[in-house]
């Protein structure tokens, strides 16, 4: 029976301020030869920690939204253009951190998913630019094998990335979209939706994460992701049912709003 990895969250980074140069005061008389002026990047040092596989707390990537907060350079109500998209096939060649590819119905959600060790991709694009939207991306505490993933991506002011998840919430497009596809590797697999909800990041992430579950627990905790849906579905688990959690922010309800949309492996 396979485990899945899902995580208690909810602390912030330190304020990083952006790219921000210090310099150090030139040290006087024979000190000048001993001690080199040194710079400070702020920002590549959070690129570098990124890469070296660093995992911040759960979640406090997602809090970085604004391109005035923790020095991110992420701003999801940017108006930049997106990378042009391309083939599943061509993702693959450039990158081996492709680890599969999202296509939801009646939205504009066609993208790689990316997997790492850390939360590199949050402000890289698949190409590993430096990127306001990011990428679509499984948490990196998920193992590809686990039953239940997150998969976690920018709501762009443009309805680009993640943004075409906020549909979830209409009921007539609930109904009218019941099914997407994900392929991992070389397998298409179809999911259906059986829930979506609007949580408060601050209040409401323990009802959303939980770890080690396994055997029945897991089958009860899917039944009450079910039971908050705003519409309802008939679907039944097992417990090895595989379940992704596509995850973007909504602030309809909350100031810190996350959009949950979870399905279930049907094919």
């Amino acid at each position: 029976m396979k485990r899945f990895v899902i995580v208690a969250i909810c602390a912030l980074l330190p304020l990083l301020g952006g790219c921000a140069c210090q310099e150090q005061p030139e040290p006087k008389g024979a000190e000048a030869t001993a001690t080199p002026t040194q710079t400070v990047d702020t920002e590549q040092a959070s690129i570098d920690a990124d890469q070296s596989g660093s995992i911040s707390t759960p979640f406090e990537h997602q809090r970085a939204e604004s391109i005035n907060e923790l020095g991110l350079l992420n701003n999801p109500d940017t108006d930049s253009t997106p990378e042009p998209k391309m083939s599943y096939e061509q993702y693959r060649n450039i990158n081996s951190d492709v680890v599969g590819f999202i296509s939801i119905p009646n939205t504009e959600i066609e993208y790689p998913i990316l997997h790492t060790d850390s939360n590199y991709y949050i402000n890289h694009s698949p190409q590993r630019e430096r990127s306001d939207y990011g990428a679509i991306y499984i948490d990196p505490r998920c193992s590809l094998e686990n039953s239940y993933l997150i998969i976690y991506g920018y709501n762009m002011k443009n309805g680009t990335m993640f943004g075409g998840l906020h549909n979830y919430s209409d009921r007539d497009f609930f109904y009218a979209t019941p099914d997407f596809t994900i392929i991992f590797g070389d397998e298409v697999r179809t999911y259906r939706v059986f829930s979506t909800y609007i949580i408060d990041l601050d209040t409401d992430y323990p009802t959303f994460y939980s770890l080690g579950i396994t055997g029945e627990d897991y089958i009860d905790f899917l039944i009450e992701q079910q039971r908050r849906s705003t519409y309802s579905v008939d679907v039944s688990f097992v417990e090895t049912s595989e379940v992704v959690a596509l995850c973007t922010c909504n602030r309809a309800s909350y100031e810190n709003g996350r959009e949950i949309v979870l399905a279930v492996r049907v094919g």
